[in-house]
């Protein structure tokens, strides 16, 4: 039987070693492949890739000049593909030669690694729609890691000749900030020179900061100019590096060249000039304030292979700041083999304007601060205060707002403000501050919450018969009112208050289905019986202590069984509608189906019922 399934192996071998690599030679003829060091890039219209090692092959610069640029097929490629052909057929004359016990494990390495380098080839094609992606690490003259980042410039129409269109993305930590940058730009090529524009949208997830940036590039071989101007979209808010501060984004512009020796195209050189306007900018590093601070800087980069680049930069600031940096890039282009993003050969083609077609913007991706030191207030005060809802739900929170002005109605910032609570109920109410001292608005805000209290019984119930049922209004928590006072503190005539009243969740009038005593009692037939809890602000109650309970008829001699649950017991929804459906065995008494709220941290059988509501009384049908 074995030999009749290594003969079955052999032949499904020889099909593959005939037929499935002439399939994949037919399949990638026009599309990326790496093949004995050669790089080919998909055959389109000035595409751009990077040099081989065959002398006919310029892949790094641009084919603009090529017609449709489509590669032809020549005896030296045809050569190539029966080369592989023939290095197939061999390795299945290998296999096939092999002992039964070598056979199977050759079959899947080899199967493996076709399909290997089929993922490989796929992946490669799909990447190489991609532009370029930048890891960067700076380091300070103490070798410490001064700042990092990430990013990507993704092509989004590029007709590989005269235009280019683009989307840039960022992402970096510096300072202890982490910024966001997203933007889009448009670049015209011609055969000496490259025109670009640009608009970046920076965001300091940290601080909120947001700023914008216009930006225009002009380019050539060897040879790189820009300029950006930053324009804040958002102003004042208290500062996260100082106290007493509040910060803004900065309004200013940078110069920058960069240059290359074309015959040495490894050393670059940079220089860049910055300013920004306002009174205390921290340009030059956090804890450096200046007004209208500039910088100038000049740098030296080394670029041994295409994949990294390191260098150092020396700034130059206002008042004679200085600094050194040292920089270690990782300079990755998305679909290019990573073989030749290690070779030096591949560096001076970077430097032409077709190499640097998908070249990240270059511009200033962190946000540079203005500062504003808070004058705190004094003198009489004024307190205004207000409420984030009318009415809130119990375990619904209140924000409360608390605005301090001067007599003159103006906005006293940096006033110290004391919080306190009134209140004698059983609720759990509690106080937390969020803020005690204004900010630029003059503002300060704290919540306020409550939770239902622990068990507390009144005796009043009422008699309906012989059936005993607690009453809604019995409810000694349906409404519970709280104040909040707040009051300046240097200033204790400075004061107000406010009202907020917590209440109880609202339970609909239950509805009931099919007509009453229309049922009939075998223990399977049921009513439906539907209702929907919201909160006081009409949005859907969440909470989880919500319960159905079946009120029974009962004397001194019987206690009549309860409802039979059809399906399950608890159908709360996400809607705030809830509903249960209950039979009966027998029709001897009616029936009676109650939402009540239970306390959300005991589960007891005495544990107290809030906001009971009861059905009306459904009778069973005998059958």
């Amino acid at each position: 039987m074995s030999q009749y399934i290594v003969k079955i192996t052999r032949f499904f071998i020889v099909l593959h070693s005939l037929f499935l690599p002439s399939f994949f030679i037919t399949a990638f003829a026009d599309s990326n492949a790496a093949t004995n060091n050669i790089y080919s890039p998909e055959a389109k219209e000035g595409n751009i890739g990077f040099q081989s090692d065959d002398p006919n092959q310029k892949l790094l610069v641009s084919n603009s000049d090529k017609g449709n640029n489509l590669q032809k097929i020549t005896p030296s490629s045809n050569l190539a593909t029966e080369n592989m052909l023939a290095r197939s057929v061999q390795r299945m004359g290998g296999m096939l030669t092999s002992s039964h016990s070598d056979l199977a494990g050759q079959a899947t390495s080899y199967a493996l690694g076709t399909v290997n380098n089929f993922i490989a080839s796929e992946a490669q094609t799909w990447l190489s729609q991609f532009g370029t992606a930048k890891i960067d690490f700076t380091f300070d003259k103490k070798g410490k890691l001064d700042k990092s980042s990430l990013d990507f410039l993704l092509p989004l129409y590029d007709n590989k000749k005269d235009w280019l269109f683009f989307s840039q993305l960022g992402y970096r930590k510096k300072d202890s900030r982490y910024t966001a940058n997203l933007g889009f730009g448009g670049r015209y090529f011609t055969p000496s020179w490259m025109y670009g524009l640009n608009s970046i949208f920076d965001y300091d997830i940290t601080g909120n900061n947001r700023r914008l940036s216009l930006g225009g590039e002009i380019w050539g071989d060897y040879m790189k100019f820009s300029a950006n101007t930053y324009w804040r979209l958002t102003n004042w808010r208290h500062s996260l590096d100082f106290d007493k501060h509040n910060e803004r984004p900065a309004n200013g512009y940078d110069i920058n060249g960069e240059f290359f020796l074309p015959a040495y195209p490894s050393l670059g050189a940079k220089l860049a000039y910055e300013q920004y306007f306002g009174d205390e900018v921290t340009l030059f590093d956090r804890n450096t304030k200046q007004k209208n601070p500039s910088l100038g800087k000049i740098g030296v980069t080394y670029t041994p292979i295409p994949l990294v680049t390191m260098g150092v930069d020396y700034k130059l600031g206002t008042s004679g700041h200085s600094e050194a940096q040292f920089l270690a890039n990782l300079n990755y282009r998305l679909g290019v083999p990573f073989g030749l993003q290690l070779s030096p050969a591949n560096v001076d083609s970077m430097r032409t304007l077709a190499g640097s077609r998908y070249d990240l913007v270059e511009r200033n991706n962190n946000i540079v601060l203005d500062h504003q030191k808070i004058e705190p207030s004094t003198g009489p005060a004024n307190i205004s205060l207000t409420l984030s809802h009318p009415t809130r739900t119990i375990s619904q929170p209140y924000t409360v707002t608390a605005v301090v002005r001067d007599k003159a109605g103006n906005i006293q910032v940096g006033r110290k403000i004391n919080w306190a609570l009134k209140y004698f109920g059983q609720l759990g109410v509690e106080l937390t501050p969020l803020t005690s001292v204004t900010n630029n608005k003059g503002e300060v805000s704290a919540v306020v919450n409550s939770s239902l209290p622990y068990p507390y019984y009144e005796e009043k119930q009422e008699d309906y018969g012989h059936e005993v049922i607690r009453s809604e209004i019995d409810n000694p928590h349906q409404k519970e009112n709280v104040t909040a006072l707040v009051y300046v503190g240097e200033d204790k005539t400075a004061a107000a208050s406010i009202d907020m009243q917590f209440q109880l969740p609202k339970i609909e009038e239950i509805k009931t289905s099919p007509e009453n005593g229309t049922v009939l009692a075998n223990g399977k037939d049921f009513y439906t019986f539907k209702t929907k809890v919201t909160n006081q602000d009409g949005t859907p109650y969440s909470m989880e202590n919500l319960q159905w309970v079946h009120w029974r008829w009962q004397n001194d001699d019987d206690l009549h069984p309860e409802l039979i649950t059809i399906g399950p017991r608890a159908d709360f929804r996400s809607d705030g509608t809830t509903q249960i459906k209950g039979a009966r065995a027998s029709s001897e008494t009616y029936a009676r189906m109650c939402l009540t709220i239970l306390h959300a941290n005991i589960n007891s059988p005495k544990t107290p019922q809030y906001g009971l509501k009861c059905s009306e009384r459904m009778y069973f049908k005998e059958p």
